[in-house]
């Protein structure tokens, strides 16, 4: 297989600026540069149109920072690599990609696209977040640790998930080429932006609560998630295996809550793995509610299987809605989709 072009390390004035890169004119030869004229960076950016993520804001905050694998197709493919079993991400490597909270994307050091754009091809595949000590890389199929000379796209290891994150992955953004205009090629990345489409992999939870009773002073005091797992194995494009291991209590309320006659927000929205709702020979997932009411204090264990809903699936939003008088709860559960965050981020 033909030796890789090298990159140096561009240090940028300015970031995502056009650049003058260096290439390596022989590998074999003495460490000889020559310069390139109208060089191109691989680079982030973001459209107008606002999507739907992680939170109820419209965009990724600022400061997010997203992962990104790439893999150099040198004369080849995807598919052509995939098969010779020599496709390796040996373009990015888990690289670190930070928002900054308007339309671009900061990383270093900048990457270009290949000057032979008609037979060097390059693919992308990314998630959010990066940096966290939940998530871990495997080789697909396999526990060993992904690595820099791995193959393919890594597993991706959650554990001891704790719902605070909204786990996301990117399509694969596959046989791209730098172009200035579409034409009929669907791959190619026009001024250098490839579109990333990101899919929510988890389940949003979140629960709201009203008072039935306005003449009682009704204050919830503890609002906890019981027996969720919390523990599992993503793989692209396959999606989920080895659910399991069973978190004993998870919280969902800080500080009291006064009610109202309104539905208020309990808590916050907390990101859990997919599951169903009745554990096999295990406990069922429930919420553990206390709350005051003129003085008197009540405490239910709630099993979350007995609404409509008996499975969280991936990619879905789904609220729990309590409705207390006195000593009597009344909950019900919607669903709706939670929408992808559609290819409005570029790289």
């Amino acid at each position: 297989m033909p030796k890789r072009p090298t990159y140096r390390l561009l240090l940028l004035a300015g970031l995502l600026t056009a650049a003058c890169g260096k290439v390596q004119t022989d590998p074999s030869g003495p460490d000889l540069w020559n310069p390139l004229t109208g060089d191109v960076p691989v680079r982030f950016a973001s459209s107008v149109k606002a999507p739907e993520t992680k939170t109820t804001a419209a965009y990724f905050g600022n400061g997010d920072q997203i992962g990104v694998f790439g893999y150099y197709h040198d004369n080849s493919t995807w598919d052509g690599e995939t098969d010779a079993d020599i496709n390796i991400p040996d373009y990015m490597y888990d690289q670190c990609m930070t928002y900054d909270g308007s339309s671009a994307w900061a990383y270093s050091p900048i990457k270009y696209w290949p000057n032979e754009t008609d037979v060097d091809l390059l693919s992308f595949w990314a998630y959010f977040p990066h940096g966290s000590d939940k998530l871990d890389f495997r080789n697909a199929g396999v526990a060993t640790p992904f690595s820099n000379t791995s193959t393919g796209i890594p597993d991706v290891s959650l554990s001891g998930f704790d719902g605070s994150i909204d786990f996301m992955t990117s399509d694969l953004a596959k046989d791209y080429v730098y172009g200035t205009a579409a034409g009929t090629n669907p791959n190619v990345a026009v001024d250098g932006k490839v579109p990333l489409q990101f899919h929510h992999r988890l389940s949003a939870v979140s629960f709201k609560a009203r008072s039935t009773t306005p003449e009682s002073s009704i204050t919830i005091t503890q609002l906890d998630l019981l027996y969720a797992y919390d523990t599992g194995v993503y793989s692209t494009p396959s999606g989920w295996d080895g659910i399991g291991n069973e978190k004993e209590s998870l919280s969902i309320l800080s500080s009291n809550l006064t009610l109202n006659a309104i539905d208020q927000a309990v808590g916050t929205t907390r990101y859990i793995l997919p599951q169903a709702l009745s554990h096999s020979g295990a406990n069922a997932v429930a919420v553990r509610i206390s709350y005051t009411c003129d003085g008197v204090t009540y405490a239910s264990d709630l099993p979350l299987a007995t609404t409509s809903i008996n499975v969280w699936e991936e990619n879905k939003q789904y609220t729990y809605t309590f409705a207390i008088t006195g000593g009597t709860i009344l909950f019900s559960a919607t669903m709706e989709a939670w929408e992808p965050v559609y290819g409005v981020y570029y790289i």
